[in-house]
């Protein structure tokens, strides 16, 4: 169910630096699952809270969508896979 107390993000860009995904986006209170849409680039991410590199974390490759659960959103950390920028749409779930 989507969570319309949330609006859509996106673009944002996901860069060389490691950065939270809570500082790309405000989660509601009622969100319990969050989308990513990876639009261009690939990007690494983690769920644990650790910083992802080029090599370590999970790897999403341009189109690919990535689903969290709102312990996971809440630690996890992105950095861009190759030399260019990732674009993400997130949206965020009631269910």
């Amino acid at each position: 169910i989507p969570n319309f107390n949330a609006p859509h993000v996106g673009p944002v860009a996901v860069g060389a630096a490691a950065v939270t995904l809570l500082s790309l986006v405000t989660l509601h209170a009622d969100t319990k699952v969050v989308l990513i849409a990876v639009e261009t680039a690939a990007l690494r991410y983690t769920v644990n809270g650790t910083a992802p590199t080029a090599t370590l974390g999970f790897n999403a490759l341009a189109g690919a969508y990535v689903r969290l659960t709102r312990e996971e959103a809440d630690a996890c950390k992105l950095i861009r896979a190759t030399g260019a920028d990732s674009a993400l749409q997130i949206a965020q779930y009631k269910d």
